[in-house]
């Protein structure tokens, strides 16, 4: 006991005691990788990287073009025909007939379209016509309904609401389409053992060039848009006496005005034009200030002063036009006592209800009164006489007084060289407007957005054409995914031998 103390030091208590531990196990390495490093290490290859990348997007960009270089020729192209005028609802034409697009692929329509395209193969128009096929396009709620009743059984259908069904694919012939049509054309021109094919881009052209031709025929066909009628170089200041040019010019104003507020523009009353910035509304405003300011009061100016270039040929002139007058309102007369005699004397048909028996051998009828279509034409044409009497009547007492104005009244040089010079201005000032509203309805014949007032289209494309939207996006997709399939090439390449300096610089610090 006394040895094992000695062994022992005595250590005060407050000292420390170290122990070393020695283990001849090797030590694991610690691996530091430095994000500065990578981003320096591919600094040092940008160049060669750079190209690598742009190597990389070059095989993107030309992969898609070329697998579609090598497939096979275009089956079909496709473009959408959409009719934009209200009839075309209702399966009409503008003028109310029948719609036809059949009318697309018709021999003459064809024809022309061969005639403008250049192909590179020679194709028959019958071969052209037999390859176009049409189908008009379901609404939304059409296409929805369809799907749901896709996915029902017969079972199921029978057992919810049969009716509802038949309902259903009843008026999928009335109300369920769009106004639009797909209009395709296939390819492969002629029969089996002699048959011509074309590639995309000549079938898209081909297709479209079709769809023009029939806009134009269509266009042509159905085109309302009348032109102001050119009558004001009708008349001649210097043939016609005061009253005479001022009656036909204001005629000539109201008939103007009547065309820019017509409804048969429809939505191009407000059409502004792109070289002045007028709209019929703004023209018709013009001319009814003119006709008020200008025409009438220069009207006013001549008739309550008596003013005629020659007096006696004016009131010789008006007495002849009132014995015309006065014979049409003669036969007017005779006209509205015939129609009064038929009336008159025009007789109700019968029409048997029933009949009944009322003893054995007697029976009897109930009958009512119609009135037919004869008797209603009468009262139409009774009313339209006396109509015309009226405006008549009303035409002969304006002429009476003005017989009597002229007659009475006086020249006076001084008033008439007034009347001279201002119908030279207002003369002007009318060709003006007309010629202004003649142009502006040229500008709407010949722009777009009237001819695209009855059809508009989608055209056909080539998805095999440089220049085609789903090849440029292929395109650019492969461009992006090159890329970064070079930038990751390059990044990998950086890590790696960043982790090679480190797995190196651990070593030696072991």
């Amino acid at each position: 006991m006394s040895d094992l103390n000695e062994l022992v030091p005595v250590t005060d208590k407050d000292s420390k005691i170290e122990v070393l531990l020695k283990n001849d196990e090797p030590v694991e390495k610690e691996v530091e990788l430095s994000l500065l490093n990578v981003f320096a290490n591919m600094k040092k290859s940008f160049r060669l990287y750079a190209w690598i990348i742009l190597l990389c997007m070059a095989v993107g960009i030309l992969a898609p073009y070329s697998i579609l270089m090598f497939k096979d020729k275009t089956a079909s192209v496709s473009a959408v025909v959409t009719y934009q005028f209200g009839n075309a609802s209702e399966g009409k034409n503008p003028d109310g007939s029948s719609l036809d697009v059949n009318v697309i692929k018709s021999s003459n329509i064809v024809a022309k379209a061969l005639k403008g395209t250049h192909l590179s193969k020679e194709v028959s128009v019958n071969s052209v016509t037999q390859n176009i096929s049409i189908s008009q396009m379901l609404t939304d709620s059409a296409k929805r309904s369809i799907e749901i009743m896709q996915k029902m059984d017969d079972a199921t259908i029978n057992m919810q609401d049969p009716e509802k069904y038949v309902e259903f694919v009843n008026s999928m012939n009335t109300g369920a389409h769009r106004n639009q049509y797909i209009v395709t054309l296939s390819n492969g021109f002629g029969n089996e053992k002699s048959s011509v094919t074309l590639n995309g881009s000549e079938m898209a052209a081909l297709l479209n060039n079709i769809i023009d031709e029939y806009e134009k025929y269509f266009f042509e066909t159905y085109d309302t848009f009348t032109l102001p009628d050119n009558t004001i170089d009708d008349i001649s200041v210097s043939e016609l006496d005061y009253i005479e040019w001022l009656d036909n010019m204001g005629d000539i104003l109201d008939s103007l005005s009547n065309y820019c507020t017509s409804e048969d523009r429809g939505r191009f009353l407000n059409y502004r034009s792109k070289a002045d910035g007028l709209s019929f509304a703004d023209i018709n405003r013009m001319v009814n200030l003119v006709k008020s300011a200008r025409v009438d009061y220069l009207y006013a100016y001549v008739y309550y002063n008596g003013l005629a270039k020659d007096k006696e040929r004016i009131v010789t002139r008006f007495q002849y036009t009132l014995r015309n007058l006065n014979h049409s309102l003669s036969v007017i007369d005779e006209n509205i006592a015939n129609g009064a005699a038929l009336i008159e004397n025009y007789k109700t048909g019968n029409i048997l209800i029933s009949r009944q028996n009322v003893g054995e051998n007697e029976t009897q009828d109930i009958t009512t009164k119609s009135v037919t279509d004869y008797y209603n034409n009468l009262i139409l044409k009774q009313a339209d006489m006396y109509a015309q009497k009226s405006s008549t009547e009303l035409s002969i007492d304006n002429l009476n007084d003005r017989i009597k104005l002229f007659t009475k009244s006086t020249s006076n040089s001084n008033k008439t060289e007034i009347v001279d010079n201002e119908i030279v201005e207002v003369n002007d000032i009318c060709r003006q407007l007309y010629d202004l509203a003649r142009r502006h309805a040229e500008e709407i014949v010949k722009s777009e957005t009237y001819r695209n007032s009855f059809i508009t289209e989608i055209g056909a494309s080539d998805s095999t054409s440089f220049f085609s939207g789903d090849l440029i996006k292929k395109m650019i997709l492969g461009a992006v995914a090159g890329g970064f399939i070079g930038f990751a090439f390059w990044f990998v390449t950086a890590f790696a031998a960043e982790w090679k300096d480190a797995d190196k610089r651990a070593s030696e610090e072991v």
